[in-house]
């Protein structure tokens, strides 16, 4: 069958944040070739949340709507509505106002790129953006869910686990990123698979080069550098860290990313051995990668974690780096070698940190392009279209 010529994806986070712009700027290049014009559309703006969330889009909401190419055949929308999805799915009348706002705003947006008048395909990440498959009736409608649906500290998110229940009729195609995911939800919905995660060939080839410069304050630290490189909050099993940097004064940790809460200050004080570096832009990520010894994911048990598929795995072993991790159900499916899941006490975790030490980085490169290598979004965006084709 043939798929519609307009791909609407509607991101769970503004464009800047948003932990999937690789993913969607490969389904744009399956795009070109294959004649459709994905369009990346950021959280609709609504006067109420725009003041009190996104003080820095204020003023945007009171110009003209915006859209920007940024890359050939994918373009980002920044449209408006009538108030914040995150109320409005309590009030039936006010999703219905947000969807003829909606509605009239693609139009414009299609008028202004040329494009066909038919339905486009429409794609969401998150329960509360699930009226979405109301825009347009009858067009084919993707929920691609990347995350189980809890909070931080693991508790339930009861709005998203509900609203997934309600809209489960109205998607016809759901994609999971891990086989927990899809074991657990496939049988709810028409069609369902696997996608994944992995990197983008630009972001693969710059961590597996030999000639990448380490951010030079990582590169400032001695070794061996443990580093942790993504959101610092309470998912991080702080307990466990403070008990590895006591017990280990020789091994450098390291924390790069946004801190929630200032756990990295309360739980791990002024040690000597710890080294919080602040957060840093997504295209220097493999520059503060490249610096590590070994990759910490540090995770607290939770069904979030047991459900996800971390991208700072993938990220650590292009560049050569081991990892070591809490339990994980898709992590201990790979070799050794790559990435060691431990039970979460501090003598397993030491006795893994040890052996990962011993490792040479080009040996793991050449292991993970052998066990990896079909991890790309290019590769993973030609499957999940060719899927499409065949369900929608």
């Amino acid at each position: 069958m043939a798929l519609p010529r307009v791909f609407l994806i509607f991101n769970k986070t503004d464009w800047p944040c948003f932990t999937r712009q690789d993913e969607v700027r490969a389904i744009a290049t399956v795009g070109r070739k294959r004649g459709f014009t994905v369009i990346a559309v950021n959280r609709p703006l609504c006067p109420l949340s725009t003041a009190i969330r996104k003080r820095h889009r204020v003023s945007e909401y009171f110009r003209k709507e915006k859209l920007e190419p940024i890359a050939e055949n994918l373009f980002l929308a920044s449209p408006k509505y009538w108030l914040s999805d995150v109320v409005a799915w309590r009030y039936p009348w006010i999703t219905r106002r947000n969807v003829v706002t909606l509605r009239k705003w693609y139009d414009r947006v299609r008028a202004q790129l040329g494009l066909a008048s038919e339905p486009p395909l429409v794609w969401y990440y998150h329960p509360v953006q699930g009226y979405v498959s109301q825009l347009f009736p009858g067009a084919p409608t993707v929920y691609e869910m990347y995350d189980y649906l809890a909070d931080a500290g693991d508790n339930p998110d009861v709005v998203g686990q509900r609203l997934e229940v309600a809209q489960r009729s109205q998607v016809d195609v759901l994609i999971c990123v891990t086989p927990s995911l899809h074991q657990r939800y496939a049988s709810c919905y028409k069609n369902a698979w696997i996608s994944g995660n992995g990197l983008s060939q630009s972001a693969l080839s710059r961590f597996e080069s030999d000639g990448i410069t380490v951010d030079p304050r990582v590169a400032a630290i001695a070794h061996p550098r443990l580093g942790y490189a993504g959101v610092i909050s309470r998912r991080l099993d702080w307990p466990l860290l403070r008990a590895l940097v006591e017990r280990n004064p020789a091994w450098q940790f390291v924390f790069v990313g946004r801190q929630q809460e200032d756990y990295c200050t309360r739980w791990l004080g002024t040690a000597p051995n710890v080294h919080f570096l602040g957060e840093v832009e997504r295209d220097r990520v493999p520059e503060v990668v490249a610096g590590f010894d070994v990759g910490l994911l540090p995770y607290l048990p939770s069904e979030f974690i047991c459900h996800s598929n971390p991208l700072k795995f993938y990220e650590a072993a292009a560049a050569g780096v081991p990892s070591v991790s809490a339990p994980n159900d898709l992590l201990a499916s790979f070799p050794d070698e790559l990435v060691r899941t431990v039970a979460c006490n501090p003598e397993e975790w030491e006795a893994a940190i040890q052996a990962a030490l011993t490792l040479r980085p080009a040996d793991l490169r050449r292991r993970y392009a052998a066990v990896l290598g079909e991890h790309t979004w290019e590769k993973i965006a030609e499957r999940v279209v060719d899927n499409l084709v065949v369900a929608v």
